[in-house]
């Protein structure tokens, strides 16, 4: 029952749309992979409309994140009719943050199962004629979800551009940008630093995320000092502590200048 019905609210989106939209111009469908998990990324400029706008053109079934707020009650069924999940935002209580992980643990299974989900990387639906701030919720889902699976997964990239933010019979573009392979980035990173791997065994420690620039800062501190003090050593044994000094002040100056190089050609 659920099915037909996301199906019959689907066709109805097209047709409405048509009539609502002076015209409709798709651009780059022919970018939408046919096989493996596809998680698309549109801007969002007209609240539950985007996903609506975006799913209803897409041939295969895709799974909406939506904000939690309005699930629950005697929509709850349509809202699992329609695919959707919730998705738990810091103004909804810390406490709920923690709800986050199985939704996005349902949504690595559905990647990596060949399926296709949407979320919106602005994180919030504003009426502004371009992209606000992205987050990195998207790219690390589907990031996770090809660590663990061999099937390709894809970031596809949406853009909703709407003549007029209120009034109907305005045109509306839509642009699928080129499919992004997740796949070669895994490969580039293959090979995690320990220190890396350390903070995060760490951060799993406390389920308050207030804490987690705190520890990863103290953290990153003690690392280092761990690592200038071993150079240092090894440096006196094999050279004497004056030219062991000199190499361990040179590595911490080598990573200030790398910080300030950062700052001003990576803005």
């Amino acid at each position: 029952m659920k099915k037909l019905f996301y199906y019959f609210v689907k066709y109805i989106m097209i047709f409405t749309t048509r009539c609502y939209f002076r015209k409709i111009y798709i651009y780059g469908f022919e970018n939408i992979p046919k096989k493996g998990g596809v998680l698309f990324s549109p801007n969002h400029q007209s609240a539950f409309l985007d996903p609506l706008l975006v799913g209803c053109r897409i041939n295969r079934p895709v799974t909406s994140l939506t904000r939690s707020d309005v699930f629950g009650g005697p929509l709850q069924w349509f809202m699992d009719a329609l695919k959707m999940l919730p998705v738990y935002r810091i103004r909804n209580g810390y406490a709920n943050l923690k709800k986050n992980e199985a939704i996005f643990d349902s949504c690595r299974k559905l990647l990596s199962n060949n399926q296709c989900i949407m979320m919106f990387s602005e994180a919030s639906h504003h009426d502004e004629f371009f992209l606000q701030a992205l987050s990195k919720g998207s790219s690390r889902l589907a990031y996770e979800a090809q660590e663990k699976c061999e099937n390709p997964i894809y970031i596809v990239p949406v853009g909703i551009n709407y003549g007029h933010h209120r009034n109907p019979f305005c045109d509306l573009h839509l642009v699928f940008g080129e499919a992004i392979s997740v796949k070669p980035f895994i490969k580039a990173s293959s090979k995690k630093p320990e220190r890396i791997n350390t903070i995060k065994k760490i951060l799993g420690l406390f389920e308050d995320v207030v804490f987690y620039s705190s520890i990863k800062m103290s953290t990153g501190l003690v690392l280092f000092l761990f690592w200038w003090a071993s150079i240092f050593l090894c440096g006196e044994l094999l050279w004497g502590w004056k030219i062991a000094l000199s190499i361990t002040m040179s590595c911490v100056g080598l990573l200030y200048i790398r910080q300030i190089l950062s700052i001003k050609y990576l803005q």
